[in-house]
């Protein structure tokens, strides 16, 4: 079911557009909870930084594609 779920075409897709939309929200709330300082972001090692955002983003992408394109299968195979 796994190689099912990732190869199905449009889930590449759905895991990139999710995390961008993760991405955001991760940003959102990192600057707000640092007083809407930019200098947080500046004074902070930035490799270290962006491997959290994009190892993160990754992570909650890929999960909400893959619960949504397996439920998606699931309910295929009920309805037959």
């Amino acid at each position: 079911m796994f190689k099912k779920v990732i190869s199905y075409p449009g889930f590449w897709r759905s895991v990139v557009i999710l995390g961008m939309i993760y991405m955001a929200i991760l940003f959102l709330i990192q600057w707000a909870f640092t007083g809407f300082s930019l200098l947080f972001f500046t004074a902070q090692k930035p490799l270290t930084l962006l491997a959290v955002f994009v190892i993160g983003t990754f992570v909650c992408g890929f999960s909400v594609s893959y619960a949504k394109f397996w439920g998606k299968f699931k309910r295929d195979q009920y309805q037959k």
